[in-house]
């Protein structure tokens, strides 16, 4: 299978060649790599530039600043491939990365999303952790948490399909849009090798972390500050626009429970018999932001 790997850049010239290095020395050889830049001020051009002028497996898209999570919209709209890999401008992936998505895609006929594990490192790439471990994988999960991260996931053609079919507006994550899509329509599959090593520094365009007291500060801050908690409720309500007219029976009745904010209504949520975050505080603190109906 064509694997389009798809790389949303911006001011990123202090790590993008290791970057695109372990892109081009994958082991799974029919790939291209479409790079989008979002109004870079640095030197990241020229460097992409000059890998371009090496590689003919290379396009570059000089866009204007969007925001990441509209550029991989904007480069999965126009890219023609079999699956579609998704890519940070600071990591380092595994040669074996690709080759390990396209043994399961290739097999695939529904929209698939597959994902892998990946270390925690510092921006010196200094291992700090190991990242994913236990996931629910369910829809349900997916109205409330992300388990997976865009730099670790391929996606086959049927998921493209399925995501730029109806496109949503204003969403916080492309990545927890498509597990939402792929989770409702098709399979999620999680592989445990690890193949990603994340750089985690300050300018991560991403919010992951896997240090447990930065995870109840972070905690704290969207209780008291942060519109997460509404914004996961107005997307919620943005698929069920999109997409309640094809979703199953099951996956119908499911965000029919989790977009109706009624008060009756808040007491079946509050008791839903599934599991739907990771933690027992995250689970708490969601439970009560339901039965309340902050979300």
């Amino acid at each position: 299978m064509k694997i389009a790997v798809l790389l949303s850049t911006f001011n990123g010239e202090k790590y993008l060649k290791e970057q695109i290095e372990s892109i081009l020395s994958q082991s799974h050889k029919d790939l291209i790599l479409y790079i989008r830049d979002d109004g870079s001020t640095d030197n990241t051009k020229i460097i992409l530039d000059n890998y371009a002028s090496k590689d003919r497996r290379i396009t570059i898209d000089y866009g204007r600043n969007i925001g990441y999570t509209r550029s991989f919209f904007e480069m999965l709209k126009v890219v023609e491939a079999d699956a579609y890999a998704f890519c940070d401008q600071d990591d380092l992936w595994m040669s074996d990365k690709l080759e390990r998505a396209n043994r399961i895609l290739e097999k695939t006929r529904v929209p698939t999303l597959w994902f892998s594990n990946a270390n925690i490192c510092d921006e010196n790439m200094k291992y700090i952790s190991k990242g994913n471990r236990d996931h629910l994988l369910s829809f349900s999960n997916s109205l409330f948490m992300n388990v997976t991260q865009g730099m670790t996931m391929v996606i086959n053609n049927y998921a493209r399909k399925q995501i730029i079919k109806a496109l949503p507006i204003n969403i916080m994550y492309h990545d927890w849009w498509f597990y939402k899509v792929c989770s409702a329509f098709g399979d999620i599959v999680f592989d445990e090798q690890v193949l990603v090593n994340y750089r985690r520094h300050g300018n991560n365009a991403s919010e992951l972390s896997y240090n447990k007291r930065l995870k109840i500060k972070n905690m704290i801050f969207r209780l008291l500050k942060s519109d997460m908690y509404a914004r996961t409720k107005t997307e919620n309500d943005q698929f069920r626009e999109l997409f309640y007219d094809e979703l199953s029976e099951q996956n119908k009745e499911i965000i029919l429970l989790f977009t109706d904010y009624s008060l009756g209504n808040r007491l079946k949520k509050f008791f839903y018999p599934e599991r739907l975050k990771k933690t027992f505080l995250d689970e708490l603190v969601l439970r009560i932001f339901l039965l309340v109906g902050i979300i």
